[in-house]
């Protein structure tokens, strides 16, 4: 803005051309509807995503609210332009994220300097809002040099205190002056086009987390968790209701009219097809539900790894009474497992540290250590996984004592865990009816290591034989923060063939790709790094002819099917795939399948994208093979989203990420030590 002599002021509009928007495009679509959506008084902007307040469910015991809500993308695909949506919930803490740090400091006795990690490892990659201004931010690094008192150059020359600041801008009081900062990196576009990062930074007591930890998470069994599930998870019909309803809401907005445009609250009728239930060999019996769970009551291992009574316990003496009862159980040897615990392989410990367990470990040759450990308690399982399966590589299992300390469903508890000790010494649980031979199948999959934010750890998991019971792991890194795409896998790859031919005296016939862990957006990266990196490595080995395919899985996707059911609507049975209608255009084909059964809420189908397809097989076959794997997880006695390959790749960058921080062990590559 300028003035005038006379004190007119006027205002100056720079408008710059940065692509032309087609009314019947998605992207004018997406645009067009999201202001439809900005301009409902009702409706809260978090993110992409619109969410209802006035509807929160509150769960104050566990200073938890829950907010219903939509996410919506307009979007072509094969039978024309679509509408994705799909109601969404956000879970906000009540309590604020300086709340959570005290919390943590005084689980470590109450000085902040010895929580440090332990506040760095829980807070870095959460999601927090902060609620006067509604906006999100996920928090890469905790500043304990910096405080609230500090002072920081918002400008050339002009320096304010975060309390200040908070006081001037937002008219709010920050009370304590020594917290730490929280740091949030965003990359942001500046006016030549280049990416450059900006830093942010916010005071602790005035954000608030969203979303669940990693422990919420994966902890099913916890009274939060049964509550969370009985809100957010929604049945096929009401959730059609629901879709039905935001159709409306948008409908009825005088703009939406007056542009002549609305939004079809009919769903897509599409056709699909179902490949069948599964047969699980040396079961005579097919999959019902997306389980069998049943087969463990009975001797079903195809063979054991051998580890027989060479597996010692070790526990605190307060937990002796719960070794011993792994003592005198059966069920190793009524599954076929062939583990044997005996009480002279008991080590008891005095002390709950982490160096006396893994002191205990040290002293005995054994092939397989169960550590029984009194809590969950980070710091103690990344320390004796470490030393485990880098420094001295064994084959570890890590069990709470409280998982033990209920009788109910002890039998199949104990089972479980051999089962996982079994399956990461080499046993081969159980197969499936593969008629595809001589195929390599590879999982990879992404995890940003939890201790530096800056670097993201992969896992490469490759099938060994026909029958998918072995395996060859490998970790690898990635320097650059929050990228998932990486262009050094030749060297990995080639390790991975030699391996294959060493055990087989031939190199694979076929190798299928199942990759997990990025998004639609980086599909040209992945062509051009990955893809072209492996095509690298089968060259210097002179396997031109080797047949090859490079799927991409996506697994957390808006899009959900139905089977009409009269007036209702129910989830469609595992097995469905859908290929027609929602697919893209833009690869070499793409489906939809649906690999599980739920009992409660609505089933997600997992997308799979097919980049690269050298192959004879038919992209039926394909279908077949995905579906198929998904039964070969060993820590599960069930269907799982993805293939197994993928899975266990899963499995191994979450473990160096979170809990190594270093390449395992060579030892332990022919082993699914991660499971």
């Amino acid at each position: 803005t300028s003035s005038t002599k006379d004190g007119e002021i006027i205002h100056r509009v720079t408008v710059k051309r940065t692509g032309e928007v087609i009314k019947d495009s998605p992207h004018f679509a997406n645009v067009f509807f999201n202001h439809v959506a900005n301009n409902i008084s009702d409706w809260q902007r978090i993110r992409r995503d619109y969410f209802d307040p006035k509807n929160v469910t509150k769960l104050p015991q566990y200073h938890v609210e829950i907010l219903p809500g939509y996410q919506f993308r307009a979007g072509t695909f094969a039978s024309g332009p679509l509408m994705s949506i799909d109601n969404k919930h956000k879970v906000m803490r009540t309590n604020t994220a300086l709340q959570f740090i005290q919390e943590i400091v005084t689980k470590k006795g109450g000085q902040l300097q010895t929580a440090q990690t332990d506040i760095i490892r829980e807070l870095t990659g959460r999601v927090v809002i902060t609620r006067y201004n509604n906006n999100t931010y996920k928090i890469d690094d905790v500043l304990f040099d910096m405080k609230a008192s500090h002072e920081i150059e918002l400008r050339p020359g002009y320096k304010i205190s975060f309390i200040d600041y908070y006081k001037n801008k937002f008219n709010l009081t920050i009370h304590d002056a020594d917290q730490p900062i929280l740091l949030s990196r965003k990359k942001q576009r500046d006016t030549n086009g280049n990416d450059k990062e900006i830093q942010i930074h916010l005071v602790p007591e005035v954000c608030y987390l969203t979303g669940l930890s990693e422990q919420e998470s994966t902890n099913t069994r916890t009274p939060l968790f049964k509550a969370l599930s009985n809100v957010t998870r929604t049945n096929p019909t009401d959730k059609v209701a629901v879709l039905q309803t935001f159709a409306d809401t948008i409908n009825q907005e005088p703009i939406t009219e007056r542009w002549g445009l609305n939004v079809e609250t009919s769903l897509l009728q599409l056709q699909g097809g179902n490949i069948g239930a599964e047969q699980i060999i040396n079961e005579k019996f097919k999959i019902d539900r997306g389980s069998f769970d049943r087969m463990t009551r009975s001797r079903f291992v195809i063979s054991s790894a051998g580890i027989k009574d060479n597996c010692h316990i070790i526990c605190n003496s307060r937990d002796m009474p719960l070794a011993l009862s792994m003592v005198e159980q059966k069920f190793a040897q009524a599954a076929g497992m062939d583990i044997i615990f005996r009480r002279e392989n008991i080590i008891q410990v005095n002390s709950d540290r982490a160096e006396a367990f893994m002191e205990a470990g040290n002293s005995v040759d054994t092939k397989a250590l169960l550590f029984i450990l009194p809590n969950e308690k980070a710091d103690r399982y990344n320390a004796i996984k470490k030393r485990f399966c880098v420094e001295q590589p064994r084959i570890t299992q890590v069990v709470l004592a409280k998982t033990l300390r209920n009788s109910n469903g002890l039998a199949s508890k104990i089972t479980k865990i051999l089962m996982q000790i079994d399956a990461k010494a080499g046993g081969h649980l159980w197969k499936i009816n593969l008629p595809v031979k001589s195929v390599m199948f590879v999982g990879i999959d992404t995890y940003h290591d939890s201790l530096s934010r800056r670097r993201s750890v992969g896992g490469f998991v490759a099938s060994m034989n026909d029958i998918q019971t072995r395996y060859y792991s490998r970790a690898f890194w990635h320097d650059n923060a929050g990228e998932e795409v990486f262009s050094g896998l030749q060297p990995i790859m080639k390790d991975t063939l030699l391996e294959y031919y060493q055990l087989n005296q031939q190199f694979p016939a076929r190798i299928i790709i199942f990759r997990d862990g990025v998004g639609y957006g980086q599909m040209q990266a992945v062509r051009e790094l990955e893809i072209e990196s492996i095509k690298r490595a089968m060259l210097e080995l002179q396997l031109q002819k080797t047949e090859f395919v490079f799927t991409v899985v996506a697994k957390r996707i808006n899009t959900r099917f139905f089977e009409k059911f009269g007036t209702n609507y129910k989830n469609p049975f595992h097995g469905t795939i859908v290929s027609n209608g929602i697919t893209k255009n833009d690869q070499a084909f793409d489906f939809y399948l649906v690999s599980q059964s739920v009992s409660q809420g609505t089933v997600s189908p997992t997308h799979y994208t097919v980049l690269e397809w050298n192959t004879t097989l038919k992209p039926e076959h394909l279908q077949q093979i995905a579906f198929k794997l998904c039964h070969m997880y060993f820590n599960w006695t069930g269907i799982i989203s993805v293939p197994a390959p993928c899975q266990y790749a899963h499995k191994l960058a979450f473990l160096v990420g979170q809990s190594l921080h270093a390449d395992p062990s060579p030892a332990l590559r022919h082993h699914l030590f991660y499971l």
